[in-house]
């Protein structure tokens, strides 16, 4: 009797020990030449971005930018879900993102194409859009992902030439995203 409940104690310490290593999520690791531009004593995702970058701390949401001569940006926006609410980052971008940027923009807002993407493994869309402003067009890539807690909008902004020679690095940025 006593070597059972021996074993038995055994066992269960190791599947306590077992449960308690599993829920300790363990952070991922800071890739070469990036840093981590996301507080996470407010946000559920880690956003990375070049070490060259500047992080913008005194947004209401985690963004960065390349330089005091280069704007171009990544910004991350989450919002809460509420578990009634349809789950699919189409019906979000199409229900809350666009209208508030149609409301501030009107017809300044031109919706160029859309494609299916990933972030961190789970489904995403990519949108691309340009926002005429004083006469300067501003081209965005906004990719949308929704998960069991929340709706996220990873956003590229940037403008001429500096779209393009910035486009490889957003995309970087994009497989280096995680969530928490």
């Amino acid at each position: 009797m006593r070597a059972n409940l021996k074993k038995i104690s055994l066992v269960l310490a190791l599947v306590l020990s077992v449960i308690t290593l599993a829920s300790c999520a363990k952070a991922p690791e800071t890739p070469s030449d990036y840093k981590l531009a996301s507080d996470l004593d407010y946000v559920d995702y880690y956003l990375f971005v070049p070490s060259s970058w500047t992080v913008n701390e005194s947004s209401a949401m985690t963004s960065a930018y390349v330089s005091e001569d280069d704007k171009t940006s990544v910004s991350v926006i989450q919002r809460d879900r509420k578990s009634n609410e349809d789950a699919t980052p189409e019906y979000w971008y199409e229900n809350y993102y666009i209208p508030s940027l149609r409301s501030e923009l009107g017809d300044k807002l031109v919706e160029k194409s859309n494609e299916e993407a990933s972030l961190d493994g789970v489904y995403a869309r990519k949108y691309y859009l340009d926002i005429t402003m004083n006469g300067i067009t501003y081209n965005y890539i906004v990719v949308c992902a929704l998960t069991n807690a929340s709706f996220y909008c990873v956003t590229y902004t940037s403008v001429g030439a500096l779209y393009e020679k910035n486009l490889d690095t957003f995309n970087d940025i994009l497989t280096k995203f995680k969530f928490d």
